[in-house]
């Protein structure tokens, strides 16, 4: 059954939305108009909306060669993320409505910034492969 203009027909790389998507999200995409419209808009509410963006982070983690910074710059990301309106300390989770993401992972990856700008230019030279 295909209620919306989702055009996904398997898992994997979705253009249109610009994330990996599973086989639950992909029958989500196309059966639910809400969730289409949610990715459609990048306004993905609660647990839709951060599977989306940590899934578009992921997979710009993983295209940018899963480059890692140093402790130090990723702790510098996690501190100052932590007094931010948008942050959950307890779980460490983004609730901005551009990003929603784990951010002990995400303050790590090279490839990521903050949605509103509050991150720096990491100082450090110091980048690792994995």
């Amino acid at each position: 059954m295909h209620l919306t203009d989702c055009e996904c027909t398997e898992p994997g790389w979705c253009e249109r939305h610009q994330c990996e998507k599973s086989w639950h999200m992909v029958q989500m995409c196309r059966r639910s108009r809400s969730y289409f419209n949610a990715w459609e808009n990048r306004t993905a509410p609660g647990i839709a909306g951060r599977a989306v963006h940590f899934a578009a982070a992921v997979a710009r983690h993983i295209a940018s060669g899963r480059k890692i910074l140093s402790d130090a710059d990723a702790n510098t990301r996690l501190e100052i993320c932590q007094p931010c309106e948008h942050c959950d300390v307890k779980r460490m989770i983004c609730r901005h409505s551009a990003c929603g993401c784990l951010l002990k992972a995400k303050a790590s990856w090279k490839s990521e910034v903050c949605p509103i700008g509050k991150w720096p230019v990491p100082e450090s030279r110091e980048v690792h492969d994995y």
